[in-house]
Protein backbone atom coordinates (compact mmCIF):
# COMPACT_ATOMS: atom_id res chain seq x y z
CA UNK A 1 0.00 0.00 0.00
CA UNK A 2 3.05 2.27 0.50
CA UNK A 3 4.02 1.93 -3.15
CA UNK A 4 0.55 2.85 -4.27
CA UNK A 5 0.72 6.04 -2.25
CA UNK A 6 4.09 7.02 -3.69
CA UNK A 7 2.91 6.19 -7.23
CA UNK A 8 -0.19 8.33 -6.71
CA UNK A 9 1.87 11.16 -5.24
CA UNK A 10 4.16 11.45 -8.27
CA UNK A 11 1.41 11.96 -10.86
CA UNK A 12 -0.33 14.37 -8.52
CA UNK A 13 2.84 16.43 -8.31
CA UNK A 14 3.24 16.27 -12.08
CA UNK A 15 -0.34 17.45 -12.60
CA UNK A 16 -0.05 20.45 -10.29
CA UNK A 17 2.87 22.11 -12.14
CA UNK A 18 1.07 21.53 -15.45
CA UNK A 19 -2.00 23.30 -14.08
CA UNK A 20 0.14 26.18 -12.89
CA UNK A 21 1.80 26.41 -16.29
CA UNK A 22 -1.62 26.47 -18.00
CA UNK A 23 -2.89 29.30 -15.83
CA UNK A 24 0.37 31.18 -16.30
CA UNK A 25 0.12 30.90 -20.09
CA UNK A 26 -3.53 32.03 -20.02
CA UNK A 27 -2.58 35.01 -17.87
CA UNK A 28 0.28 35.85 -20.23
CA UNK A 29 -1.99 35.78 -23.28
CA UNK A 30 -4.52 37.97 -21.50
CA UNK A 31 -1.82 40.50 -20.70
CA UNK A 32 -0.51 40.45 -24.26
CA UNK A 33 -3.93 40.72 -25.91
CA UNK A 34 -5.49 43.00 -23.35
CA UNK A 35 -8.02 45.53 -24.56
CA UNK A 36 -5.81 46.74 -27.39
CA UNK A 37 -6.72 45.79 -30.97
CA UNK A 38 -4.13 44.08 -33.17
CA UNK A 39 -1.63 46.32 -34.96
CA UNK A 40 -3.55 46.22 -38.27
CA UNK A 41 -6.81 47.36 -36.68
CA UNK A 42 -5.11 50.12 -34.69
CA UNK A 43 -3.95 51.79 -37.91
CA UNK A 44 -7.51 51.86 -39.26
CA UNK A 45 -8.83 53.57 -36.12
CA UNK A 46 -6.36 56.46 -36.36
CA UNK A 47 -8.03 59.72 -37.44
CA UNK A 48 -7.11 61.33 -40.70
CA UNK A 49 -4.37 63.95 -40.38
CA UNK A 50 -5.69 67.47 -40.07
CA UNK A 51 -4.93 70.24 -42.50
CA UNK A 52 -1.71 72.04 -41.64
CA UNK A 53 -2.48 75.72 -42.11
CA UNK A 54 1.18 76.68 -42.29
CA UNK A 55 1.55 74.72 -45.55
CA UNK A 56 0.39 77.25 -48.17
CA UNK A 57 0.11 74.76 -51.04
CA UNK A 58 -2.16 72.43 -49.07
CA UNK A 59 -4.36 75.32 -47.96
CA UNK A 60 -4.73 76.49 -51.58
CA UNK A 61 -5.53 72.95 -52.72
CA UNK A 62 -8.20 72.61 -50.01
CA UNK A 63 -9.75 75.94 -51.06
CA UNK A 64 -9.91 74.83 -54.71
CA UNK A 65 -11.58 71.54 -53.76
CA UNK A 66 -14.14 73.06 -51.39
CA UNK A 67 -17.76 73.01 -52.50
CA UNK A 68 -18.65 76.23 -50.70
CA UNK A 69 -16.49 79.25 -51.44
CA UNK A 70 -16.01 81.11 -48.17
CA UNK A 71 -14.85 84.71 -47.81
CA UNK A 72 -12.14 85.62 -45.34
CA UNK A 73 -13.24 87.61 -42.31
CA UNK A 74 -12.30 91.30 -42.30
CA UNK A 75 -11.94 91.68 -38.55
CA UNK A 76 -10.01 88.65 -37.38
CA UNK A 77 -9.73 87.51 -33.79
CA UNK A 78 -6.15 87.92 -32.57
CA UNK A 79 -6.10 84.65 -30.64
CA UNK A 80 -6.97 82.65 -33.77
CA UNK A 81 -4.98 84.71 -36.30
CA UNK A 82 -2.93 81.64 -37.27
CA UNK A 83 -6.13 79.88 -38.44
CA UNK A 84 -8.38 80.80 -41.35
CA UNK A 85 -11.42 82.83 -40.28
CA UNK A 86 -14.47 83.24 -42.48
CA UNK A 87 -17.50 85.49 -42.63
CA UNK A 88 -20.57 83.74 -41.23
CA UNK A 89 -23.37 83.32 -43.77
CA UNK A 90 -21.56 85.11 -46.62
CA UNK A 91 -22.01 82.22 -49.07
CA UNK A 92 -25.78 82.07 -48.52
CA UNK A 93 -26.85 84.22 -51.54
CA UNK A 94 -24.68 82.16 -53.89
CA UNK A 95 -26.20 78.92 -52.64
CA UNK A 96 -29.75 80.28 -52.77
CA UNK A 97 -29.18 81.12 -56.43
CA UNK A 98 -28.30 77.47 -57.04
CA UNK A 99 -31.30 76.23 -55.06
CA UNK A 100 -33.17 74.74 -58.02
CA UNK A 101 -30.07 73.60 -59.93
CA UNK A 102 -29.49 70.57 -57.72
CA UNK A 103 -31.91 67.89 -58.89
CA UNK A 104 -30.20 65.03 -57.05
CA UNK A 105 -30.78 66.58 -53.61
CA UNK A 106 -34.30 66.81 -52.22
CA UNK A 107 -35.36 70.43 -51.61
CA UNK A 108 -36.07 69.74 -47.92
CA UNK A 109 -32.53 68.45 -47.39
CA UNK A 110 -31.09 71.39 -49.32
CA UNK A 111 -33.18 73.78 -47.21
CA UNK A 112 -31.74 72.29 -44.01
CA UNK A 113 -28.25 72.74 -45.44
CA UNK A 114 -28.98 76.41 -46.08
CA UNK A 115 -30.25 76.75 -42.52
CA UNK A 116 -27.00 75.20 -41.24
CA UNK A 117 -24.92 77.68 -43.20
CA UNK A 118 -26.98 80.72 -42.22
CA UNK A 119 -26.72 79.75 -38.56
CA UNK A 120 -30.47 79.32 -38.02
CA UNK A 121 -29.83 75.79 -36.76
CA UNK A 122 -27.00 75.21 -34.35
CA UNK A 123 -26.22 72.50 -31.85
CA UNK A 124 -26.01 68.78 -32.41
CA UNK A 125 -29.56 67.88 -31.40
CA UNK A 126 -31.16 70.67 -33.44
CA UNK A 127 -29.17 69.72 -36.53
CA UNK A 128 -30.05 66.05 -36.11
CA UNK A 129 -33.77 66.74 -35.64
CA UNK A 130 -33.90 69.09 -38.62
CA UNK A 131 -32.14 66.60 -40.88
CA UNK A 132 -34.35 63.72 -39.75
CA UNK A 133 -37.45 65.81 -40.49
CA UNK A 134 -36.04 66.63 -43.93
CA UNK A 135 -35.39 62.94 -44.59
CA UNK A 136 -38.93 62.17 -43.43
CA UNK A 137 -40.31 64.68 -45.93
CA UNK A 138 -38.09 63.29 -48.71
CA UNK A 139 -39.30 59.76 -48.00
CA UNK A 140 -42.95 60.89 -48.06
CA UNK A 141 -42.39 62.54 -51.44
CA UNK A 142 -40.75 59.41 -52.77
Amino acid sequence: SGTATSANAKPAKAVKPAQKADTASVAATEKKGGDFPPEKDRKKDAPQPRLQYDDKSRVEKAKRRSVVKQTEARNRVELFRHLPQYEHGSQLPDLEAKFFDLYAVHPAVYKVGLQYISGDISGGNDRCIAMLQAFQEAIKDY
